[in-house]
This record gives C-alpha cells, sequence and structure tokens, in this order.
C-alpha cells in the first residue's frame, strides 16, 4: 500500500495522545487509509506499565472488544 508522508493529522494524533495520558491507556494509535493510501499512521506508548514492556509499532493488535477504542473511532469516523 502507497503511504503519504505529511503532517496533515498531526493535530489528531496529538489530541490522541492527550486522551491517552488524560485516561490512562498504555498505548494509542492512528491508522487512517484513504484512496488506498496509508495517509496517517501514528503509534504511542507500550503493551503495558513496566518500561521493559513492547511498544506499540504496526504489529500491535488491539483488542476489538475494548469500548474506549471503538467510541473514539466511532468520533473519528463522524467528524
Amino acid at each position: 500500500m502507497k503511504r503519504i508522508e505529511n503532517n496533515h493529522f498531526q493535530t489528531l494524533n496529538d489530541y490522541v495522545y492527550k486522551i491517552q495520558l488524560t485516561v490512562g491507556a498504555t498505548a494509542a494509535a492512528t491508522y487512517i487509509i484513504k484512496d488506498n493510501s496509508i495517509v496517517n499512521e501514528w503509534y504511542s506508548g507500550r503493551h503495558d506499565y513496566p518500561e521493559n514492556s513492547r511498544p506499540v509499532d504496526e504489529k500491535t493488535q488491539f483488542n476489538v472488544g475494548s469500548i474506549r477504542k471503538t467510541y473514539l473511532a466511532l468520533a473519528i469516523r463522524v467528524c
């Protein structure tokens, strides 16, 4: 998949990071695809609280049952 590099979504990434800190989540990510191109890919945090836990990256699988992520995805989709 083609990747488009720009800072167009920096405000969104900053907002998601702020929410991550506010709710005490160990990790957060944004991944946006438009017209079959990745236009934003951003990761923050670790899989668990210990400093030696694995950093979140493109191979991280988030639990789809997590209600917080569901609401956030819906809010982003509606905007």
